[in-house]
Parts: C-alpha cells; sequence; structure tokens
C-alpha cells in the first residue's frame, strides 16, 4: 500500500508540475492569437489534484477515482432543486477574441444527458448535451463580444437525471482573434432591397414613406417635436435638435399628463416612422447614421409591432385575439439607442400589467471600440430578422441578440402569451430625444446639435419568392381504389375519371345526401387556402365548400356536365389549424356527382419566412375593378359575369378581416376596417388588387 501511495504521490506532483510548465508559458503568451494557450482559472485547479473546488454544487465533490488522469475527479450530482454541477465565472478574458473550453467527462450510465455549457460571454448561451459512458473530450467554442471580458462555463447535471457526472482536466484556450457577428455583407447573401429611403433630394422628408411626429410624446423628454426640425441636406437626414422656448399646442393646466400640462418646451427636434407607410416581417435593416455622443442626446433606429395608437397595415389583429393590443405588446427593437456615453441594442415585449415592458438590453461603452474619433465618424446599425433568431449588429460587430420565439407574458395587459417577433410587422423608426427618462441633464448641450442619417434599407430573402404550392391532400386521384372519406352510398369507380383510373363517384342514398369530406389538419393559422376539384353532375347541382376552418362555411354550387374545375377560397382563423372540406350531393340533388384530381394548397400571397409577393397591378390584366381606392366608407367592386362571387378582405399577414358574396356593382362597407393597406381577392380570379383603407 505504501508502494502505491508513493506513486500516486509522485504523480500528483508530475501532472501539477506539467500543468504549472503550461500556465508559465500561456501567461507570457495569452492574447497572442496563439493556437492552444492555457487559460488559467482563478483560484481553481482544472486537474482537480489540489483539492480546489471552487464553483461545485448540488451536492457535487471531489472523488478520489473514477479520474480520468491523476487521483481525482469532480462527481457532479444533481441534489438541489435546481440540479447540480460544476460553474465557473471566469474573468480577464479579452473581448472579440475566440476560446475553446474543454472538459473530459462520462456519465454513470446513458439514459440522462449531461450539458457543457457556456453562457454570459456577450452572446447566446452555448449547450453540448453528451451522453457518453466512458471519458471523452466535449468542446465548445465562442467567440466574446465587444467588451466583454469573463464568461460563465459550467457542466450540468440537470435536475431529475438518474446519472452522476464524472469531470476531470478541464480547459480554456485564448485561440485568438474571433469573428463574433458572422454577419454576411450583404452583396454576398440572397437578400433584396425591398425598401429604402437614401435621402439623396434636398428638401423636407419623403411624404410618401415617412409620418412626422409633432408635441412631446415619450418618457418625459425635453423636446417638442416638430416637423420643420427634419430636412433632406446634402445626401442626409438632418434630425436637430434646437434649444428654444415653444409654446405647447396642446397646453391644458388642468390635466395630469405631462405631456399636455407643460406650458412651453425648452428644446425642439424631429421625429418620423413609416406608420400607414411601410412596415416588414423578417429581413434585415440597414442604418448608416452618425451620433454625436453628447450627454443629454438620445438618438434612435427602432422598430415598433403594429399595434393600436401605433399601427401601420393592418394593426393589433395581426397578433391574433388581442385587437386591444398596445405597447409593448406587438414587440420593439431599439437597433440603435445612443445615451449616457453607451451605444445600446435592446428587444422588448410585453411584461406583467399594462404598460409594461421586458427588456433584453445591451450597452457598449462608446471608449470600447478603441477609437477616441468613433462619434466624428458613420457607423453602420444592422438588424437581422429571421424566424429562428435576431441579432443587432454596429459596423458588423454583435451588439445583442434575442430569441424571436419569446413571447409576451401571461398576464399582460394585451396579448398574452403571444410571440411578438413571430407574427407583428415592425414599423420603421427614427428619432432624436433629449433628456427624459435615460437622456441625461440637457444643460451643458450646444444651443443646437445635429443627428444625421445617411441611409436606412431593408432586405428580405430572394428565397422568400413563391414556391410551388403543396397539395395537403392523400390520394387526391383516388388512385388507390379505395377512399374513407366518402359516405351516402358515395364510392371509387373506374368509369369516367378525369385523369388516372379511379374516380370518385358520389351519390345521395342517405337521409343528408352524399359525397365526399375530409378533416384536414396541419395548416397554419391567418392563411389563404384554395380547395378544388375536377367534377362533373348528371341532371342536379352539387356544392364544393369548407366548414370548420374558424369562419363561416362557404360553398360554390356548379352544375356542369363535362368535367371543370370548381373551387373555394377561404383563410384560416388566428388560431385555426385545420379544415373541413367538402364536395356534396345533397339530398335531391344530381343524379350522380364524379370528383377526381382534389388539391388543396395555401395561395399566394403569403408570407413566408419573411416576405410579400404581391403581383403588382401593373402586371396583371384587369378581369375586376375597385373603387374608390383609397376608400374611407365604402367600395363598389365591378366585373364583367353576372354571377355572385365570394370575396375575402385580406391584412398583408393573411389574415380575414371581411368576407362575403357579391355581385358586379356592389356595395361593400370599410368604415368598420381598421386604417390600413388589405388585398381584396375574390373567387373567380387567382389575383389581388390593394387597397387602402383611410
Amino acid at each position: 500500500m505504501k508502494l502505491l501511495f508513493d506513486f500516486m504521490k509522485h504523480l500528483r506532483k508530475v501532472k501539477s508540475f506539467i500543468l504549472l510548465i503550461c500556465l508559465l508559458t500561456c501567461v507570457h503568451a495569452k492574447g497572442q492569437g496563439d493556437p492552444n494557450m492555457l487559460v488559467d482559472f482563478p483560484d481553481f485547479d482544472p486537474t482537480f489534484e489540489t483539492g480546489l473546488t471552487t464553483g461545485l454544487w448540488g451536492g457535487s465533490m471531489l472523488i478520489d477515482n473514477n479520474a480520468y488522469t491523476g487521483s481525482f475527479a469532480a462527481l457532479l450530482d444533481d441534489d438541489s432543486q435546481w440540479g447540480g454541477g460544476l460553474e465557473l465565472l471566469v474573468t480577464g478574458l479579452s473581448p472579440l477574441t475566440k476560446y475553446q473550453f474543454s472538459a473530459y467527462v462520462k456519465l454513470s450510465s446513458g439514459s440522462e444527458a449531461g450539458s457543457l455549457v457556456v453562457k454570459e460571454y456577450g452572446g447566446e448561451e452555448l449547450n453540448n448535451k453528451f451522453f457518453n459512458t466512458t471519458y471523452e473530450k466535449q468542446t465548445l467554442v465562442f467567440t466574446t463580444g465587444l467588451g466583454a471580458t469573463s464568461a460563465k462555463i459550467a457542466i450540468y447535471n440537470e435536475i431529475g437525471g438518474t446519472n452522476v457526472i464524472y469531470a476531470d482536466d478541464l480547459s480554456l484556450f485564448d485561440m485568438g482573434p474571433g469573428d463574433p457577428s458572422s454577419l454576411d455583407p450583404i452583396d454576398s447573401t440572397d437578400y433584396k432591397l425591398i425598401w429604402s429611403d437614401e435621402f439623396n433630394v434636398d428638401g423636407p422628408i419623403d411624404h410618401t414613406k415617412w409620418v412626422s411626429e409633432r408635441g412631446f410624446q415619450r418618457n418625459n423628454e425635453a423636446q417638442y417635436y416638430l416637423p420643420d426640425n427634419l430636412v433632406q441636406k446634402d445626401g442626409n437626414l438632418v434630425i436637430s435638435a434646437i434649444r428654444e422656448q415653444y409654446a405647447n399646442e396642446y397646453y391644458d393646466p388642468t390635466s395630469d399628463n405631462w405631456k399636455l400640462n407643460r406650458e412651453y418646451a425648452s428644446w425642439t427636434s424631429g421625429s418620423i416612422n413609416t406608420a400607414g407607410k411601410f412596415d416588414f416581417l423578417y429581413g434585415r435593416v440597414e442604418c448608416r447614421a452618425k451620433v454625436s455622443n453628447l450627454t443629454g442626446t438620445w438618438p434612435a433606429i427602432w422598430t415598433v409591432g403594429q399595434i393600436a395608437g401605433e399601427q401601420t397595415y393592418a394593426d393589433a389583429e395581426l397578433l391574433g385575439d388581442c385587437q386591444s393590443g398596445e405597447w409593448p405588446a406587438g414587440g420593439e427593437i431599439d437597433i440603435m439607442e445612443n445615451y449616457g456615453n453607451g451605444i445600446l441594442g435592446n428587444f422588448a415585449l410585453a411584461g406583467s400589467g399594462r404598460w409594461n415592458a421586458k427588456w433584453d438590453a445591451r450597452k457598449i461603452a462608446v471608449s470600447e471600440f478603441g477609437d477616441p474619433e468613433w462619434s466624428d465618424k458613420y457607423h453602420v446599425w444592422t438588424l437581422d430578422w429571421t424566424e429562428n433568431y435576431m441579432k443587432i449588429y454596429v459596423d458588423g460587430i454583435l451588439i445583442n441578440e434575442f430569441d424571436p420565439n419569446t413571447t409576451n407574458n401571461s398576464d399582460s395587459y394585451s396579448c398574452p402569451g403571444t410571440a411578438p417577433f413571430k407574427g407583428s410587422p415592425q414599423l420603421l423608426w427614427l428619432n432624436l430625444a433629449l433628456g427624459g427618462n435615460a437622456g441625461g441633464s440637457t444643460s451643458a448641450l450646444p444651443d443646437s446639435t445635429v443627428y444625421l442619417v445617411d441611409y436606412i434599407r431593408v432586405y428580405q430573402l430572394n428565397s422568400q419568392e413563391p414556391t410551388s404550392p403543396i397539395n395537403m391532400i392523400d390520394d387526391p386521384g383516388f388512385e388507390t381504389g379505395a377512399s374513407t372519406y366518402l359516405w351516402g352510398g358515395s364510392s371509387v369507380v373506374t368509369n369516367a375519371p378525369y385523369a388516372g383510373s379511379y374516380v370518385a363517384e358520389l351519390n345521395d342514398n342517405s337521409t343528408w345526401g352524399g359525397g365526399y369530406e375530409h378533416l384536414v389538419s396541419n395548416l397554419s393559422p391567418n392563411t389563404s387556402y384554395r380547395f378544388s376539384a375536377y367534377v362533373t353532375t348528371q341532371l342536379g347541382e352539387g356544392r364544393i365548400g369548407v366548414k370548420e376552418y374558424g369562419g363561416s362555411e362557404i360553398y360554390t354550387s356548379f352544375t356542369n356536365t363535362a368535367y371543370t374545375q370548381q373551387y373555394i377560397d377561404f383563410t384560416t382563423g388566428v388560431n385555426d389549424t385545420s379544415a373541413k372540406i367538402y364536395i356534396y350531393n345533397p339530398p335531391g340533388g344530381a343524379e350522380t356527382i364524379y370528383a377526381d384530381d382534389l388539391e388543396l394548397i395555401a395561395l399566394e400571397p403569403v408570407l413566408k419566412s419573411g416576405g410579400l409577393s404581391i403581383v403588382g397591378e401593373e402586371e396583371i390584366k384587369e378581369n375586376f375593378s375597385i373603387y374608390p381606392n383609397p376608400a374611407s366608407e365604402k367600395i363598389v367592386v365591378n366585373f364583367d359575369d353576372t354571377n355572385e362571387h365570394y370575396y375575402s378582405i385580406v391584412s398583408l399577414n393573411g389574415l380575414k378581416v371581411k368576407e362575403g358574396k357579391v355581385s358586379s356593382g356592389a356595395i361593400i362597407g370599410v368604415s368598420d376596417i381598421i386604417p390600413g393597406v388589405y388585398l381584396f381577392k375574390i373567387s373567380f380570379s387567382s389575383k389581388v388588387k390593394k387597397i387602402i383603407i383611410k
């Protein structure tokens, strides 16, 4: 036993000596970008051979067995209510630097996973799950963010697991300068420009793109917004803040609202947004601007979701059943805020109660950019927004990121439990605020200061172009020779098919008739679909229709005696993911109906992963007309035939706001529709028209 003890003691000394040599070598070269430079952990022995146990929790401990090398290892248990493991906050790291965190780990059994984790390093949490029951090296590579000089590394044994985890020989290597952003230049992507303002025409702002604010607005700010403080000059939008006394046009000394009971403003400034002009769901925003970084100023590039009081095209209905929606129910994205000598990138949605935002905010001190002339230069701010991630950059450097699946609080006043960044198009905002809740004192400011914007551009992916529609009906041509969707004496037969070898013969042998009826699931909410079939009748009338889709049952009748494609269009409700489609031979209807080649497809335009494909009116041959357009109270629809046809008015997010049946010359009331831009669809045409409700 003594010989074994002496041998183990000698081995521990050798292992510690090798570690010491490594540490000395690394201290000499740390931060130089050389590969495999071990970064030492403060007050921690990554081999566990010295007995230091910083960071163990949840019943975890050092043991003198099951080591990968040497005598000791860490046993990571899950005795606490949150699990257990090892967690270390490593300081003294370098910003914008790539690191590799590794550990040799194994599980007592492979039934539950362990996790190697890196977080709080200036980027999103990384998690590498492992199931191995013999020692294997598990690794995570991460890049610290701008201004980030620490990271939390961990090995977790999640709560409820039946395993223990053994860990040994942890390491953290400096891999040299990193690329934290992975922001591809726009020219190397599939993005296409869909909207922009280059501010290249000297004079007032372009009122076809922007709405200017007036008066006191938000955050107890000092400025009174005026259109006169906004001008295009020398290729820039110039927003001027001027120290001047300006009488409040809405002054009411009896009001308890600060916007009304202030008799005068001490500053004027400018603010514009795209309300009623433009908004977007997913894509990339780029804005080149120059900020002064002066104490007291608060310039911003931001977005707000479509909500009551700040609505655009389709307003609160885009968020589903929350027509009472108000900020921050539709979300807010602060692509840039500048105050307190810092640059911020923030995301906000609804917290508990009313007008209470929950923020994911990150602030970078301007000094951390390492350029004493930073505030004298233009910089490019970028928002990348997809269905899976949201990221804010400045000059290609990642500032903040967010998961768009995050929802409003369940107890929020408006739109509880909804994920605004998955369904709420955002409008754009540019403004220069002063003072208020965050801007700081304006006392040391010069009597005038400006915020310059060179351009703002919005891109969306080329991959968002329409793709071939997918038929959501199984066995649409009845070529299997049977169908479970037939009733009332109906059957699959071989005589008179439209195509292939089989066709559905729809009889009316039951008390209620007969036909084809199919409940189709896995549809998307707020999405328009077309159900069609080639049908022919003998001596009577048939019906093709849809019900149980989130709206009123709709159908169209047919009497054609030769195969003709008949169809019906519908839009699923805000929470509906199924629809019952049918072809009926009603009681006393046709002697026989034959139906073949059924199809259920999503219609264009629909929102893909960030885009809307709308056929421009100049690209289509007119086959129906709408006037007046824009309209505020009613519209008149004209077309060539004398039949009645189904119509629908749909928001740009695919939500149906009005539907019915019309004949040519019919008047449709629109005064109950929230002002904005909508799409008008009619059943006989595959085209749509944009209409503007004032």
